[in-house]
């Protein structure tokens, strides 16, 4: 008689535990953490303050490619947005990351050790904002995202660099993309 209460008990405590968690369940819903009232974005100008003229363009294509992909918001003109997205490239800035010595051939004539760097870090800082056409204030403040990427010296320092400097833009946009569709 004393077991059959415990299984009684037992079966009680489960069957609330799990009303409780299937109730819980059914009020969350799948989907995208934007404003609801926000379905479409725009990308804008983004004025460039660095020496590398080619970043504006590389930089509008990184966010067309996050935007799509992410897929929270459609990608459309700034005339039909409801919001649009500008800023500003504000710096890159290229890193050493790792040497390693230099031949013994070449140590033994100059009679020290010589390190040359191998991998390098590029990192680009861009600030952008959220505006809604019509209106004179932005909607999302101007923030900073800090985009890095690291890249080895290949044969040409400059090719390699330059690969690096797209993929740091990349990251930032990435980062732009997350801030806008999920930072309400």
């Amino acid at each position: 008689m004393h077991t059959l209460n415990k299984i009684t008990l037992v079966g009680v405590i489960l069957s609330i535990t799990a009303l409780l968690l299937v109730s819980g369940c059914c009020c969350l819903k799948p989907g995208s953490l934007m404003h609801p009232q926000i379905r479409t974005v725009a990308i804008g100008e983004f004025m460039n303050d660095t020496d590398e003229a080619a970043l504006t363009s590389v930089l509008r294509q990184k966010l067309t490619e996050a935007f799509t992909t992410d897929g929270a918001l459609i990608l459309t003109t700034p005339s039909k947005a409801d919001v649009i997205v500008q800023g500003r490239i504000l710096s890159y800035t290229p890193a050493a990351l790792a040497s390693s010595k230099v031949s013994d051939a070449d140590r033994e004539q100059a009679k020290r050790d010589n390190y040359q760097t191998q991998i390098y870090q590029i990192s680009v800082v861009i600030g952008f904002e959220l505006k809604m056409p019509g209106r004179p204030c932005p909607i999302m403040d101007m923030r900073e995202v800090r985009g890095t990427a690291p890249f080895n010296r290949l044969p040409d320092l400059t090719v390699a660099r330059d690969e690096g400097l797209r993929r740091a833009i990349q990251d930032a946009a990435q980062q732009i993309t997350v801030a806008v569709t999920e930072g309400w």
